[in-house]
């Protein structure tokens, strides 16, 4: 059985009633969006063992969109954590997509944002994560297009961006 990349996600568009005059708010989904939870899941095709990474509890280093391949827009770019003689694992030279998690922070970092090419994909908070798949070709994109950064420079022990990081990348890329 040949490897896959799986995901699944869902989306609620909410609106805010109150009941009544009551001093309590409902949130219901809006009937703009059919009342009902959008999404499901996804297949975004096959990998080779070699051509996932992961940077586990890492801080974010800039304040602008700095390349996560070669782990540049890490404090000490350093290489992913599945790398090693054990492991195995290399940096995929074409990914399909990114996963995200902002695990913790120190002092006032802002946000973590997910930059593919040129376009802000994802802004999360603290305890937020997402995966976002790329398929402008069948076998993703060079994984510079991959960017990370947050609303303030690192700062040591002062300000820091605490994230998980996940590239997966594309069989025959």
């Amino acid at each position: 059985m040949a490897n896959e990349i799986r995901m699944a996600s869902s989306v609620q568009v909410l609106q805010e009633v109150t009941d009544g005059g009551a001093n309590y708010s409902i949130m219901q989904h809006d009937v703009n969006v059919n009342s009902k939870s959008w999404g499901g899941s996804y297949n975004v095709g096959g990998y080779e063992n070699a051509e996932v990474c992961y940077w586990a509890d890492e801080i974010i280093l800039n304040d602008s969109a700095t390349a996560v391949n070669t782990g540049d827009c890490f404090v000490g770019t350093p290489d992913p954590d599945n790398v090693t003689a054990e492991l195995g694992g290399d940096e995929p030279v074409l990914a399909k997509g990114i996963a995200v998690e902002f695990i913790s922070k120190v002092g006032t970092p802002g946000d973590v944002y997910i930059t593919i090419g040129a376009t802000i994909f994802a802004q999360l908070d603290v305890g937020e994560g997402v995966f976002i798949p790329t398929m402008a070709t069948s076998n993703g994109l060079a994984i510079a297009n991959f960017k990370l950064h947050s609303n303030t420079a690192y700062e040591a022990d002062v300000t820091e961006a605490h994230v998980n990081v996940m590239l997966v990348g594309a069989s025959g890329a």
